[in-house]
């Protein structure tokens, strides 16, 4: 939970400054590091962060776990996270 602030636009200027849609771009590539293994909670994808910005990664025709290296691609952007397809293993 984001600290308390004394008025409306210093809270919406510190959300512009955190907005995932300013730090990525769908369709883009990125190496990660899976950080949480898919599970329910996450509606089964994993998770990893990219450019600061919480990702889940939805698993692909392979298992996702802990500390595996893999290609993601951007398919969605929200204002707080994203969402990647994983397309490759990089083990």
């Amino acid at each position: 939970m984001s600290a308390p602030t004394a008025n409306k636009t210093e809270a919406h200027r510190r959300r512009k400054k955190h907005d995932a849609r300013e730090r990525l771009q769908r369709a883009a590539q990125y190496n990660v590091v899976i950080e949480e293994e898919p599970c329910e909670s996450n509606s089964g994808n994993a998770k990893t962060t990219i450019e600061q910005v919480t990702t889940f990664v939805i698993p692909a025709n392979f298992s996702l776990y802990r500390g595996q290296s893999v290609r993601v691609k951007i398919v969605d952007i929200g204002d707080s996270h994203a969402l990647a397809l994983a397309i490759a293993v990089l083990d």
